[in-house]
């Protein structure tokens, strides 16, 4: 029957008393002697392994012996395994090269002294513990001395603890529930408030739908203060979150996924382990998982745009710790943007006239450098005087929420807006692997270093022309992204009379010197991820945001290379030896019209590429010769039928599917309808599976109640205000007539329709059999 619990215990107290007078061979011996007297069959038990944790527990933690466990050997972390994790965990060296484990506020290292300090924590959640209540306070005392602690010990085996820094933090618990703890916590230092909810998920996934209820429940009240939500949630949204054989259900995995959107909540940004729980077997039967996440509100973004969490290796558990940390990024006062709508005011040019008649001494360049810069300050006091575009917008957005929630407008809106916060939290750099293999993290040193380069550049020898100049600034739009400086195209565009003949100067002194200023020669690099985790530069696509002198000069010398093939050529050739980018011949194709048959072989041995033939496929479109066919739209079909497939285990209602037709399936055939004019079979074909999904729910088709014609009307007009996919062809198609009756100079095929097809003809007078160039 084994040694009864209370004469156990009580010998026990007697062996351990003096454990700190022990050597390391003695206290091995005497852990030795308590494994032999207890019965075999208790000895995989929990209740075995807690009691004897708690033995160890003032020796351990004062020697602080980190040994591992092999074979059927004691480990001698038993301490964390009785505090954090179900069970001891057997590290293996292979383990120690995968980049997964578990992401949960209840691991060894998370309430580790030394990482407490070394981090800064100061606020602690800590899940499955398995401590009984008559050892809940030995175990707290030589966690953390003199910190505030709370627990859930009215719920079954106390699952929940949570610990606080009094003296850094103050928290105040609003709620508590067999699988949350929610809280209000107060940074002392800042005064700035947020609200915590530790999360632990049922197992199974019936009993978790009122983990989901009751955290429905607190969004619904939350309106203004920033929230977040961690822990172990025990499910997953999607089979992505797995590698290897998972149980999850897909209801299950809808029911979060439906809770993360109901309550307005998006994932936070993390850095570490992609994995977070790992159920300790090998081969086959290994199973890693992302259990545990931290989930926030779109106020919490507002509040700290840069926050993020890292997912730390697990020590002893089979789980990994979270770590929340805040913006680490040190805000700034943002660069100078110039606002177009500074370039309509009445007073515009007036103010450009008085600071541009200033006389500058030094070159040209440097005087429209130095200018530039002194309407800076006059442009931000005039943004001052109009509103502070940014704080307005932050002032709209805060009554926006206050007004949404009195009205209790459609949960749609939360939603896109918070897949917008996301998106921007996504999107943003928190680290970068630097060329020594080490993941750099601060942000001073999030930048590229600085390199010497001796290589010289050719000077640009030929003239430019004024017109020249202003052409290349008055052809490029208004409304491209600015540079380092701010500027945009609209600003000199619309002050052009007063600072051209300075601008033109200044670019020509550049083709004459070959001397670009460094504040022209300015670049802003915005790096875009490509993968859902980027850690390396590599992993990242860059954008080089120039000044609008910069690419007025870049457009200039790119204009002097489409005279000849040859100048073509070449500079395909000299972009490849500058930077690495080579044209693959054996992968470009050129297609050559049947006027150039004479020079065709030529062409061909210049270039060097295979010839084409259409259709081919560019920029996700196929480009064709004539009308578009059924078999050249099939691209298209499939795409709505792949998007439909993946709707059709969804309950939806009828206004969530209405939803789904005007925001997703009319946005797939947008693109193509505003380019070609649509086959009418293929219209049919997609408002057939639009209208068998409004009615069924999936693709095939059905009865339906009202008619199309009816659907696609205004609600005003009794519709459900569904666009008709042939009216709006046709009105994208308008655009084409548009730009061709302003004769547009910038467009090759309008180019080629005034002088091919209409002939010193207007489009209003032009009659013709077949019209497939339109």
């Amino acid at each position: 029957m084994g040694v009864p619990m209370a004469v156990y215990e009580q010998k026990q107290q007697a062996k351990s008393a003096d454990f700190s007078h022990k050597r390391d061979d003695e206290v091995e011996a005497t852990c030795a002697q308590v494994v032999r007297d207890v019965e075999p069959g208790w000895n995989k038990s929990y209740e075995r392994r807690s009691l004897l944790s708690i033995i160890l527990l003032h020796y351990w933690v004062r020697k602080g012996v980190n040994r591992r466990r092999n074979g059927g050997r004691l480990v001698t972390h038993f301490i964390w395994v009785l505090i954090f994790a179900t069970r001891p965990v057997v590290r293996h060296d292979h383990d120690c090269n995968l980049e997964c484990s578990r992401p949960q506020w209840g691991c060894s290292s998370a309430c580790s002294r030394k990482l407490v300090r070394d981090k800064g924590i100061q606020f602690l959640g800590i899940l499955e513990t398995r401590v009984r209540p008559g050892n809940v306070q030995s175990v707290r005392a030589h966690l953390l001395p003199g910190w505030s602690w709370f627990d859930d010990y009215v719920g079954p085996g106390g699952r929940i603890w949570i610990a606080w820094n009094d003296l850094e933090v103050g928290v105040d618990i609003l709620m508590m529930d067999e699988q949350f703890i929610h809280c209000s916590l107060l940074n002392k230092r800042t005064s700035t408030k947020c609200l915590i909810s530790i999360v632990y998920g049922d197992c199974d996934s019936i009993r978790r739908r009122r983990l989901w209820e009751g955290l429905q429940n607190l969004a619904e009240a939350i309106t203004e203060d920033p929230w977040c939500v961690l822990g172990d949630f025990n499910a997953v949204i999607d089979v992505s979150e797995s590698c290897g054989r998972s149980s999850e259900t897909t209801i299950a995995m809808a029911e979060f996924r439906e809770f993360i959107t109901e309550a307005g909540l998006v994932h936070l940004p993390f850095m570490g382990c992609p994995y977070t729980w790992h159920n300790c077997s090998e081969g086959s039967r290994g199973l890693w998982v992302c259990l545990d996440k931290v989930l926030v509100n779109e106020i919490w973004l507002v509040h700290w745009p840069h926050s993020s969490y890292l997912c730390d290796l697990p020590c002893t558990s089979d789980h990994s710790p979270l770590i929340l940390r805040g913006s680490v990024q040190r805000p700034t006062g943002g660069m100078f943007r110039f606002d177009n709508f500074l370039a309509e005011q009445p007073g515009f040019i007036d103010s450009v006239r008085g600071v541009w008649s200033h006389h500058i001494y030094g070159n040209q360049m440097y005087g429209v450098v130095c200018k530039l810069k002194a309407l800076k300050l006059l442009f931000r006091a005039q943004r001052k005087v109009k509103g502070d575009l940014t704080r307005n917008v932050s002032w709209l957005r805060r009554s926006w929420r206050k007004l949404r929630h009195c009205l209790k407008l459609s949960k749609r809106i939360s939603y896109f807006t918070c897949k917008i916060n996301a998106r921007r939290a996504k999107h943003r750099v928190y680290q970068i692997r630097n060329a020594a293999g080490f993941l750099v993290s601060d942000s001073d040193q999030l930048h590229l270093q600085h390199t010497l380069s001796v290589e010289e550049a050719n000077a640009l020898i030929l003239p430019v022309t004024q017109a020249e100049i202003k052409a290349a600034f008055f052809e490029i739009s208004e409304d491209s992204a600015p540079g380092p400086d701010g500027y945009t195209f609209a600003f000199y565009k619309a002050a052009w009379s007063e600072i051209g003949t300075d601008i033109c100067t200044a670019v020509t002194e550049f083709f004459v010197s070959g001397r670009l200023l460094k504040q022209i020669n300015a670049t802003m690099l915005v790096l875009i991820p490509k993968v859902q985790l980027p850690v390396r530069v590599s992993d990242f696509r860059p954008i080089a945001c120039c000044n609008v002198i910069y690419k007025a000069i870049s457009k200039i010398m790119v204009s002097r290379t489409v005279s000849s093939v040859r100048t073509i050529k070449s500079g395909l050739t000299e972009f490849a030896e500058l930077s690495g980018l080579h044209v693959n011949p054996g992968k470009s194709t050129i297609i050559l019209s049947k006027a150039v048959q004479r020079e065709r072989q030529s062409i061909l041995d210049l270039m060097g590429f295979q010839e084409g033939s259409l259709p081919i496929k560019y920029l996700g479109v196929p480009l064709v010769s004539s009308r578009l066919s059924v078999a050249d739209c099939q691209p298209l079909l499939d795409k709505i039928n792949m998007r439909l497939a993946g709707w059709n285990h969804l309950n939806l209602s009828l206004a969530g599917r209405t939803q789904l037709i005007k925001s997703v399936l009319s946005s797939l055939h947008t693109y193509w309808a505003s380019i070609f004019i649509l086959p009418k079979s293929v219209i049919k074909v997609i408002e057939g599976r639009m209208r068998a999904f409004l009615w069924k729910g999936s693709a095939s088709s059905g009865y339906a109640k009202v008619s199309w014609a009816q659907v696609c009307k205004t609600k005003e007009e009794g519709g459900l205000g569904v666009r008709s996919v042939l009216h709006m062809n046709q009105a994208l198609m308008l655009k084409h007539v548009w730009r061709i009756l302003q004769e547009d100079p910038r467009s090759i095929w309008v180019a080629w329709v005034l002088r091919h097809r209409l002939r010193n003809q207007t489009i209003w007078t032009y009659k013709s059999a077949s019209a497939s160039w339109c």
